[in-house]
């Protein structure tokens, strides 16, 4: 990010009134940490911004002419400009000063800046700070005569466009880029509400109610229908507030209630839960804490719909908070809560998912939206966090109509309460994305679970699955990116023969190399091929006293539960190789869980043996993990099996089409490049290689030249197969 460099002391200079004496204040180059939209006196719309020097900030008001910038998205939250002129008006009966932005040069957008700048600080006290919107308002003079305004409609809160707008700029300077408001979580000052039906914008954009109410505004009743504070009181949207507001209201669906937790530091002890507010803009987490707690735990209950207001809006810690807002929300004795009683002014959810052929493009810690069908439910497991407190945990496999399956994971009560039987489909607001094996999700505690929602995307997800699960083969993820078949979907991994990985020095560095490989398992080591494990964390487990003990859980158990740890040799044409297959993919290798050749082993050597002999000989589809692992002071490249799966010979047929034809249109002979290029050959040897390395791309005839020369390739048909194009050399 470029070091933008701020103006300090402008606003300490706006504040005494020497910033249009002061030649150094000329051009202050400012950041604009807030914009929201105001109602002006004459019914016009006015956009009100916060601007920060670095040091303090304070309020201004943006001139009508230069409303264009905030409808273009040109200038928004951290954006950079450069003021070039402006005056300062008196608040009436406040003693404090606002500042109207004339005419200023956009220097970045938002989306360059990221965060704000500095550590500044409001140059008047919260409680004086000028406020906006209404007959109150203070209007900008204007340097010449502004373009008459659309008419204002109390019923319908359209917003208000120019009839004629005012003139653009000329070009803008390079460096100015367009602000973050331009995404889809757009700043409510651009919504356009209206009462519509809802309609997505894509396939997996799916709204939980299907009435959209009227946007946000204290001049729309019908918006505010139902509100407990007052029809007069506006309500603002989640995604308009911000630390620099004192007053707001919202009307808030809650969703994802946390448990009460109980807390000791430093100050004592104390307590917390935490929820997270929906409406159509976008989604907060609240926080409350101490007599907080006690106030409102009971009161807030899961899909009420509410009235929130005095709530304290700080930036989120996002090592905590998972949620799509870059703000959180403290609850305290001071905040307001009253419960709407109108259903029909209860939010919508809009769930946003994100199919799960696609979570590999997605970074982990990431929170998404997800839709899918419960293919498989695990046992509910109880583990130790690093903290040291028991948590129950139960694992999911869901499924959609990419064709992936992926594991979801549950905490606390939604593991307990999940009930997963007919395969219902669910809708999961805001949970994590890992890359445990690849790519894996987790709904933590704020994270919203809808079980069977009453969407079209829903009913047609589960027509689908009762029409064509059963015949269908599902990828999943691997270490190494989206696996299954013969060489997986998505970006496909890198296909090497076996003796690459020694020659090529494959898991010699820092970070874990994977490969791709198809190879045949000729040798399975019979001997240890299993450990008893304990049934909570998987860790090794010892006999002691004709019980089980594991050291890290500090439990006893009756029996431990095995789990694979398989030694095998894989070979193909170019050599052999050692692998290590862990549980899951030796069941798939063996066709047996590790307990039942445990037991086999001891009562029927014949049948334990019968089950290796039948997994021998065959070939599959790997992907390898290879990394370096010292031992005894000596260092070795370790390989282990990250997925395997048989080989669909139909798509392995389309991939070697896929290899030969790329090899054919862009094959590069030292490091020379020969589509419609030529290459400069100055001795009979380097002549000989070349052709050597084309002998399989190109029809050619080997001739007496004079050497050095210039070959050059074009593009011809062949004279036998008019449909397979070729290279042709000449000189």
């Amino acid at each position: 990010m470029p070091d933008y460099q701020l103006t300090p002391g402008f606003v300490t200079a706006v504040d005494a009134g020497t910033a249009e004496n002061n030649p150094a204040m000329m051009h202050p180059v400012l950041q604009v940490l807030h914009a929201k939209s105001v109602r002006a006196a004459d019914n016009g719309i006015r956009y009100r911004l916060i601007v920060s020097d670095g040091t303090h900030f304070i309020q201004s008001m943006l001139a009508t002419q230069l409303n264009f910038l905030m409808d273009r998205d040109q200038v928004g939250r951290n954006s950079i400009i450069r003021l070039n002129k402006h005056i300062t008006n008196k608040v009436p009966n406040k003693g404090t000063k606002l500042l109207i932005l004339l005419e200023l040069e956009v220097v970045a957008g938002g989306d360059n800046v990221h965060d704000r700048i500095g550590n500044p600080v409001a140059i008047y006290p919260a409680e004086n700070a000028p406020e906006g919107g209404g007959a109150q308002q203070p209007h900008a003079p204007t340097p010449q005569a502004a373009p008459p305004q659309n008419p204002h409609n109390p019923h319908n809160h359209q917003q208000h466009r120019p009839i004629d707008p005012a003139p653009l700029p000329q070009a803008a300077p390079q460096h100015q880029s367009y602000s973050p408001y331009q995404n889809s979580n757009q700043p409510y000052y651009k919504s356009n509400p209206q009462n519509t039906t809802t309609t997505t914008s894509n396939a997996n954009n799916y709204t939980m109610n299907q009435t959209t109410l009227n946007g946000p505004g204290s001049y729309n009743p019908g918006y505010n229908k139902g509100m407990a504070h007052g029809a007069d009181q506006q309500i603002f949207p989640i995604h308009s507030l911000s630390p620099y507001q004192n007053k707001w209201t919202i009307r808030v669906r809650c969703m994802g209630k946390s448990d009460v937790r109980h807390f000791k530091n430093s100050r004592g002890e104390g307590k917390l839960f935490s929820v997270t507010f929906y409406d159509e803009s976008g989604e907060i987490r609240a926080t409350a804490f101490g007599d907080a707690v006690t106030q409102f735990y009971d009161l807030l209950q899961e899909s009420g719909t509410y009235f929130v207001s005095k709530g304290v809006i700080k930036n989120a810690n996002k090592q905590f908070n998972n949620t799509n807002n870059d703000y959180e929300m403290t609850l305290d004795t001071n905040t307001m809560i009253t419960i709407c009683n109108d259903p029909a002014a209860a939010p919508q959810i809009n769930i946003q998912a994100v199919p799960l052929s696609e979570l590999y493009t997605v970074q982990p810690r990431t929170s998404i939206d997800v839709l899918g069908v419960v293919k498989e439910v695990g046992d509910l497991n109880s583990i130790t966090t690093k903290a040291g407190r028991p948590a129950n945990k139960r694992d999911l496999t869901i499924v959609d109509t990419s064709g992936f399956q992926v594991r979801l994971t549950l905490w606390g009560k939604q593991a307990e309460t999940f009930d997963g039987s007919d395969h219902p489909v669910i809708a999961v607001k805001s949970c994590q994305v890992g890359d445990f094996q690849g790519r894996s999700l987790s709904a933590l505690g704020s994270s919203t679970i809808l079980y069977n929602p009453d969407i079209p995307e829903a009913h047609q997800l589960k027509g689908w699955y009762e029409r064509d699960a059963a015949t269908s083969t599902f990828q999943q993820y691997t270490s190494s990116g989206p696996a299954g078949g013969a060489n997986g979907a998505g970006k496909p991994s890198v296909t090497k023969v076996i003796t690459a990985i020694r020659d090529e020095g494959l898991g010699m560095g820092e970070k874990a190399d994977y490969v791709a490989t198809k190879a045949t398992v000729t040798h399975i080591k019979r001997d240890n091929l299993s450990y008893p494990a304990c049934p909570t964390c998987n860790k090794k487990m010892g006999e002691d006293g004709g019980s089980w003990r594991c050291e890290k859980c500090d439990k006893m158990y009756p029996g431990p539960s095995y789990r694979y740890m398989l030694n095998f040799a894989l070979s193909d044409f170019t050599g052999v190789i050692w692998v290590t297959a862990f549980n899951e993919q030796a069941e798939q290798l063996l066709g047996h869980k590790a307990d039942e050749m445990a037991q086999l082993k001891q009562e029927n050597e014949a049948s334990f043996t019968a089950i290796i002999d039948e997994a021998m000989f065959k070939t599959y589809a790997w992907t390898l993990r290879c990394k370096q692992d010292t031992y005894n002071d000596e260092s070795k490249v370790r390989v282990t099996a990250q997925s395997v799966a048989p080989i669909d010979f139909q798509s392995r047929i389309q991939e070697l089409r896929d290899i030969i034809a790329e090899y054919q249109l862009s094959y590069s002979a030292a490091q020379l490049s020969f589509v419609g290029s030529s290459c400069f050959v100055e001795s009979y040897s380097a002549l000989c290689t070349l052709f050597s390395q084309l002998q399989r791309t190109f029809l050619f005839t080997i001739i007496p030249v004079q050497l050095p020369i210039v070959l050059h390739c074009t593009k011809t048909q062949s004279l036998t197969n008019a449909s397979r194009p070729y290279r042709k050399l000449s000189y």
